[in-house]
């Protein structure tokens, strides 16, 4: 029976899935689902990652952007809260498909680097979700520690409405229409000439809609 064709693309310190280097690259035909470590091993010496065709295909079917990039969003699969978010190649992908670690592309440095590589505290992937778009990819994990550098357990500790409070926006919807827009006009005069309080109570959507005669 020949042997399969593997797919190979330039990756530098890429591991194996048990986290050390392969010395050759190699195939192991028994892929499981959910497991594809087995379908990508390193040749050492020339620094390739060697891909099953299956891992090539998925990756060929990812939309990248123009820079070769996707959005990639690392995710508690126990707790459910989003951890950090980062952007992916392909072959920040493939390395974290082979070593079920949260992989990256670093936009700032041109180069891959690992959640955890210099902290330790890791993000061990047992899964990886890819949209419904196929342009941004959910790596689901379990951390080793805090994800942020600031020491909180996710990058989003920030609640907008909190800290917002009960602060309002004043919002005007405006139409291509003539005549609206020239009432949408003095409502913006009226927002920045009366108090806060005020704007609240007169500058609403149902104001802006109905006082003009429109229906949207």
């Amino acid at each position: 029976m020949a042997a399969p064709t593997l797919g190979c693309f330039q990756a530098p310190g890429v591991c194996r899935g048990d986290g050390r280097l392969s010395n050759t690259c190699s195939f192991f035909p028994r892929m499981k689902h959910q497991n594809l470590r087995s379908a990508i091993a390193v040749a050492a010496p020339q620094e390739q990652l060697c891909l099953d065709p299956k891992v090539v295909n998925l990756l060929d079917g990812v939309k990248w952007d123009e820079k070769g990039l996707i959005v990639a969003v690392a995710q508690n699969v126990d707790t459910g809260a989003v951890l950090m978010q980062g952007f992916a190649n392909k072959e920040a992908l493939a390395t974290t498909i082979s070593s079920r670690r949260a992989t990256f592309y670093s936009r700032s440095r041109s180069s891959l680097w690992t959640k955890g590589e210099t902290s330790n505290n890791f993000i061990n992937v047992v899964d990886i979700f890819l949209d419904c778009d196929r342009d941004s990819v959910i790596y689901l994990g379990q951390p080793e520690g805090p994800t942020c550098h600031t020491g909180s357990e996710t990058c989003y500790y920030t609640s907008v409405f909190d800290t917002l409070g009960d602060s309002k926006v004043c919002i005007l919807f405006f139409s291509f229409v003539e005549e609206f827009v020239m009432e949408a006009s003095e409502l913006v005069f009226y927002c920045l000439e009366f108090p806060v309080a005020e704007k609240q109570r007169a500058v609403s959507f149902d104001n802006i809609v109905f006082a003009g005669g429109y229906n949207f």
